[in-house]
């Protein structure tokens, strides 16, 4: 009987990896492997099956931080550290709550898997990029100790996998061309305006208003959002504002109001609301809180994983993420 899309699409990232097999273990339905330190593991789940089609959603997460304090300043720092997300956010270990982990997860079917491939591999690998560097930074402003592990049989990886050098190889050189996507932000404008957005738009950025009620909110590029517009939210899609570490790409921004003075732990909560849930939109990026102290959705993109005519399948993304979200946060009444 043949493989699933699932269980071929994790096999074959498990070979473009080029993982060693001496620091990794081969599970049911996926692996998991020591890039150095901190262990992450790659499954499948599914299939599921929506409007007839088989769908599997393959999940990476990496340990950051164990020994998690419960406290307002270490969940402030967290939703601080969202802000700076490559294409993973930060959750709590569904087994452990005291472990932080960070966690995306990508949905395929048969006719998208090859496209998505690259991306998927973009993702897994920056994620295991991102936790050796994050976890060490969480430890040392007191959120937790660094959660080393070892293999059972290898012990503790002292030497780091070449695959954690990507960004200086990879995606740092090619961040540092230019990304013009004026067409690509048309074709998302004209999408998004079809899902009944407010869209403004010009050759570097595109902003996208909405609401559950479907009224306009009136927001417009660099102006102040109506903060009364209970279940409102904005999306904002950029190629002028590089990544501190990635350099060019695009730069996705979603706001929710008008919880601006939203429980600290909330965008931690929202990120593993999207990963326990069959939402059937993909979860990556981060969601964090903003200068203002809101609630925002951030997603980086970066050069090297950028396909042309994306834009416009991110939009949706987007789009389906930040819907979500609203409905989660308007249904528990949060002020």
């Amino acid at each position: 009987m043949p493989k699933g899309i699932g269980p071929h699409v994790v096999d074959w990232i498990y070979d473009a990896m080029k993982i060693d097999g001496e620091w990794s273990l081969r599970e049911r339905h996926g692996f998991k492997w020591w890039p150095w330190a901190l262990a992450q593991r790659v499954w499948y789940e599914g299939p599921i099956k929506n409007r007839g089609v088989n769908l599997y959603r393959i999940h990476a997460r990496t340990d950051l931080v164990k020994g998690f304090p419960d406290s307002d300043e270490s969940w402030a720092l967290l939703g601080v550290a969202g802000a700076f997300a490559m294409l993973s956010g930060i959750i709590r270990d569904p087994e452990d709550t005291s472990r932080l982990q960070l966690a995306s997860s990508v949905w395929v079917h048969e006719e998208i898997a090859e496209f998505m491939k690259p991306m998927l591999l973009g993702v897994i690998a920056l994620q295991a990029v991102e936790a050796h560097r994050l976890g060490p930074a969480l430890a040392q402003d007191g959120v937790g100790e660094l959660a080393v592990s070892e293999h059972p049989v290898g012990g503790l990886r002292e030497v780091a996998d070449e695959m954690l050098d990507i960004v200086e190889n990879v995606f740092q050189p090619a961040g540092e061309e230019t990304l013009a996507l004026g067409k690509d932000l048309a074709t998302a404008a004209e999408v998004l305006m079809e899902l009944g957005c407010f869209v403004t738009s010009d050759e570097s950025q595109l902003a996208a208003d909405f609401s559950l009620t479907g009224d306009p909110i009136s927001v417009r590029i660099g102006l102040g959002r109506n903060e009364e517009d209970l279940g409102s939210s904005l999306i904002q899609i950029s190629t002028d504002q590089p990544h501190p570490f990635l350099g060019n790409g695009v730069l996705i921004v979603g706001k929710v109001g008008p919880w601006l003075n939203n429980p600290p732990n909330l965008a931690i909560e929202l990120n593993e609301f999207e990963l326990s849930n069959t939402l059937f939109a993909h979860s990556w990026g981060s969601w964090c809180v903003d200068q203002d102290g809101g609630l925002a959705r951030i997603t980086f993109v970066p050069k090297a994983l950028y396909k042309s005519g994306a834009l416009s399948n991110l939009a949706i993304c987007a789009y389906q993420q930040m819907k979500n979200a609203l409905e989660e946060l308007t249904s528990q009444n949060v002020d």
